[in-house]
């Protein structure tokens, strides 16, 4: 995504996960190997918090088995037989730590991983294993990076300010986007400069995970870079002050159909700092006499369900939101009065990458007849999440703890794939050109260079040019025009579209 989604690699490159080397293994490993205990019982830990926070979780015997295929496949052992109906026996922990324990050594006695590759945290390969099979998805993190995430997740991120990318031929880090106004655009730095040193090191060679860990820091701290543009003889030293970096969650264009200005506001991510961002847009769509609003959430997959409740309370007036339900019950939300561009009509842009709260949002706006919803169908994934700490605090735990539901209490979670019997392929394809209750299904289906629509928008946003290659804002811009004369001279001929 957009080089916004260069930004996901700024702010989250998300290193795997707690890649730390264990303690080097001995030549010889009794039955009592004390690693292979520890490794079971944080194994025993992830499926035990999974079992106690999520909202429908798998069986322990399930994720155990899904962990240890996972272990042997991550290792190039071939897998014995009989594992599940052997694990299907076992319910105390003491009988699932001495199962693992027994799969462990195994594996160590069989591995034909390479030597020469780095030594793996094999509590990480089970867990990794076990949340694979856990329904909405689950992840593991390390702590330091769920810091940058809860940040994030504000717009709150505190760093440099950039985009970064590694030069393969020179094997050096480049800039290759410095945010506006954030601290690397305030001393000098250019989008494209090479990063020669950091604090008087060269870092030629030097990893890129190695590079960001190099310039993250505290805010307040300095961190001294040497920058060179390419092609130039001309080093530049610069000390960095870190700080909050402001980052856009919207991005606002126009759209002209028939001499009528139609805003596009594209929802970059859901966080806390989108209303604050929509509120600024409305005064200067009202001073651009704009005739519409088109939201475009496509590829919209991360937010939490608390901030979708902030929009969606920005968005409508006096309207049911949705509800989550948990384990301990379901909790209804409403908005409260006022809304945002309230004498404009609204539509919305989904896909099915559109997922989670984003879904939820969409729905909201769809059920109370406040916007139309052009595309495909959503994804069905609207999960409610929450972390958890596990490991002593190490490793940060995300997985789904509630279901989001419409207003009328349909749920946006697909159902569970199940095997299809022989001579029903054909049933199947026929059910999935039908509407469904467990989606936001749209009001105009948008088909138009559907692989590449967003790819295209984003690439007219970075050049700062009208997005008008992308059929469906187009298509999006007509609705509304249409919908808009047909309330005030029911007449809905809107003519053709140009570029705003």
């Amino acid at each position: 995504m957009i080089r916004l989604s260069k930004l996901g690699f700024l702010l989250g490159l998300i290193l795997s996960v707690g890649l730390a080397p264990p303690d080097a293994w001995g030549d010889e490993q009794e039955s009592t190997d004390p690693g292979h205990a520890t490794t079971a019982e944080k194994s025993l830990q992830v499926a035990n918090l999974v079992l106690a926070k999520h909202i429908d979780p798998p069986t322990r015997q399930e994720m155990i088995l899904a962990g240890v295929r996972q272990l042997f496949s991550t290792h190039d052992v071939a897998l014995p037989t009989g594992l599940a109906a052997e694990i299907s026996t076992l319910t105390a922990d003491e009988e699932l730590s001495q199962f693992l324990v027994k799969m462990l050594q195994q594996v160590q006695a069989e591995s034909k991983r390479p030597t020469d590759q780095p030594q793996l945290d094999d509590a990480l390969v089970l867990a990794h294993g076990m949340l694979g099979i856990v329904p909405g998805g689950a992840s593991l993190t390390n702590s330091k990076e769920h810091r940058v995430n809860e940040q994030l997740a504000e717009n709150r991120y505190v760093g440099t300010g950039i985009v970064l990318h590694m030069n393969d031929k020179k094997k050096l880090p480049v800039m290759a986007q410095v945010f506006e106004d954030g601290p690397a655009d305030k001393v000098g730095a250019l989008d494209g400069d090479f990063i020669e040193k950091i604090n008087g090191e060269s870092t030629f060679k030097v990893s890129l995970v190695e590079i960001v860990q190099l310039l993250r820091g505290p805010a307040g701290s300095t961190v001294d870079v040497t920058l060179r543009q390419p092609g130039s003889d001309d080093a530049r030293d610069y000390t960095i002050t870190r700080g909050v970096v402001p980052i856009k969650t919207v991005i606002a264009r126009t759209v002209t159909v028939k001499e009528a200005p139609i805003a596009y506001l594209k929802l970059d991510r859901i966080t806390g700092s989108a209303v604050h961002e929509l509120r600024k847009q409305q005064q200067e769509l009202i001073d651009e006499n704009t005739k519409g609003v088109i939201l475009d959430f496509r590829g919209l997959s991360s937010g939490s369900a608390h901030h979708a409740v902030l929009i969606s309370d920005a968005l409508l007036d006096n309207a049911p939101i949705g509800h989550i339900r948990s384990r301990t019950g379901v909790k209804p939300f409403q908005a409260s009065r006022d809304m945002l561009f309230a004498d404009l009509p609204m539509a919305v842009l989904v896909d099915q990458r559109t997922v989670g709260s984003a879904e939820w949002l969409a729905a909201a706006l769809q059920d109370n007849k406040r916007a139309i919803v052009v595309g495909t169908r959503t994804y069905g994934g609207g999960y409610n999440r929450g972390t958890f700490p596990i490991w002593d605090g190490d490793i940060v735990v995300s997985l789904s703890t509630g279901i989001l539901e419409r207003p009328d209490g349909r749920r946006l979670v697909k159902p569970r794939a199940t095997a299809t019997p022989p001579g029903m392929v054909a049933e199947m394809m026929a059910l999935q050109q039908q509407k469904v209750s467990w989606a936001v299904e749209p009001d105009h289906n948008g088909t138009v260079n559907r692989r590449n629509a967003v790819a295209r928008a984003y690439t007219a946003l970075e050049n700062s040019m009208t997005p008008k290659t992308d059929q469906l804002i187009m298509r999006a811009a007509r609705l509304l025009l249409a919908d808009k004369s047909q309330n005030s001279t029911e007449n809905d001929s809107t003519g053709d579209a140009t570029e705003g």
